[in-house]
């Protein structure tokens, strides 16, 4: 039971992300590991029309920067894309 979460797919997870919606959403973030999030980031943000911040990019944009390093990468999300 404990690997189910691991193994959720990219539909039942935006199933999932639909039935908590709602208007005063402003962002998703997401903070677990388990999850392969990075490479939905941005599908979900066009598909929900809000921000997405999974732990994982977030590490990877921050580790980024601090080395000096302001690249854009597009494919994980406004936050690789844009900052």
């Amino acid at each position: 039971m404990e690997d189910q979460i691991v193994n959720i797919t990219p539909p039942e997870l935006e199933h999932r992300l639909r039935r908590v919606d709602a208007q005063d959403v402003e962002a998703w973030v997401h903070v677990g590991a388990s999850i392969a999030m990075a490479r939905l980031v941005g599908r979900f943000e066009e598909t929900f029309g809000k921000p997405v911040v999974s732990v994982n990019v977030a590490c990877w944009w921050a580790t980024l920067r601090a080395a000096g390093i302001d690249d854009r990468i597009d494919g994980y999300g406004a936050l690789l894309r844009d900052f």
